[in-house]
């Protein structure tokens, strides 16, 4: 078995959500009951997690079957799928993680993109010859990148020198450097009627573990980070700039301290 860091990865963003949802709880703006929603949203996480791990390890990623269902377009999806569905169709659902996002600070989620830095494993494998370098070029190097702005928007927020409108493009940005070119690119570096990309490495690489968690798991989940973060921001617009001087109003609840 490879060593990597994508399987701590997955336990920290895991930690990361768990934590936010108990802290909420905590400060008495989330029921338990409701917090009992996104801790099964975790565990339906964690077993697709699992079971695409052992798929990976048994070696059926690798089978000309799996290559006909031209994995690379909808693989990534899964996890999205699993957030979006509820998110859809539950107002509940809904505003679970809207009173939840009310009482982080918005400085926890930025600096959560910042595992995205965690790239430099696959550049050093393209330097190495062990990755494909047309995914590098098109998305492990933006993705990188965007992992270390992150640390700079973290402070902009911080410092309060950035605006609700800003943090949100910032996030879509994020969204859409993975989703735009990332499925479709993919598949063109798989076996198939699709494949444009043959030189070896191919594409097939990730689906090998433990490489198979970040398309299945890890981005997908930072890209669903990003999204819920842009929509709470266009949806209650609730960071305000005067002077450099920043208010959060928490909208429908009560103003309480933050911890």
């Amino acid at each position: 078995m490879k060593l990597s860091t994508l399987p701590f990865l997955f336990a920290a963003l895991l930690i990361f959500m768990a934590a936010i949802t108990r802290r909420a709880v905590r400060l008495h703006y989330l029921r338990p009951k409701s917090a009992k929603i996104v801790y099964k949203l975790l565990v339906a996480l964690t077993l697709w997690t699992i079971a695409s791990s052992i798929l990976a390890i048994q070696g059926f990623y690798a089978s000309a079957n799996f290559y006909a269902l031209l994995p690379g377009l909808w693989m990534p999806f899964i996890p999205v799928i699993l957030c979006t569905i509820p998110f859809v169709i539950s107002s509940h659902f809904r505003e679970t993680l809207e009173k939840i996002i009310n009482c982080t600070p918005l400085h926890w989620f930025v600096y959560l993109q910042a595992l995205r830095i965690a790239a430099l494993g696959t550049l050093y494998k393209t330097l190495t010859g062990h990755f494909p370098i047309y995914l590098e070029i098109a998305i492990g190097i933006p993705d990188l990148i965007f992992g270390f702005s992150a640390l700079y928007i973290a402070k902009r927020v911080t410092s309060n020198t950035i605006g609700w409108k800003g943090l949100a493009i910032w996030n879509l940005i994020g969204a859409g450097i993975i989703i735009i070119p990332g499925e479709i690119l993919i598949q063109m570096g798989l076996p198939g009627v699709l494949q444009v990309f043959s030189t070896p490495p191919t594409a097939a690489v990730l689906f090998e573990f433990p490489l198979v968690i970040a398309p299945t798991v890890v981005v997908p989940l930072l890209v669903v980070m990003n999204g819920l973060v842009a929509w709470w921001l266009f949806k209650t617009r609730s960071v305000s700039f005067s002077n450099k001087k920043a208010t959060t109003v928490f909208l429908d609840f009560p103003v309480m301290k933050r911890k």
